[in-house]
């Protein structure tokens, strides 16, 4: 029954990933989160400057294949801890 819950799981994250696909802007509002945040600190505080530099920047490509591996990880974990809790509950 536990592998059953894990794909019921999949498959509702599923269904809503794909409503949002579906039902999202047509342009979605994407890339330069950081640069849009940097400049709206230098117009709110004109003297800002940075604290820290970033440690390691990817590409727009490589950036995107990162994002879509943390979400795949945070999906295992979510189902596994799902799982074993299931399990858990019923010894």
């Amino acid at each position: 029954m536990a592998v059953r819950s894990a794909w019921l799981v999949v498959a509702g994250a599923t269904v809503m990933w794909g409503t949002a696909v579906l039902t999202g802007p047509a342009r979605p509002a994407t890339g330069d989160a950081d640069k849009r945040a940097k400049a709206l600190a230098v117009t709110l505080r004109p003297g800002y400057t940075p604290w820290v530099r970033p440690v390691f920047e990817p590409g727009k490509a490589a950036e995107t294949r990162l994002f879509l591996a943390q979400s795949a990880a945070g999906a295992t974990l979510f189902v596994g801890v799902l799982v074993a809790t299931r399990r858990r509950s019923r010894s």
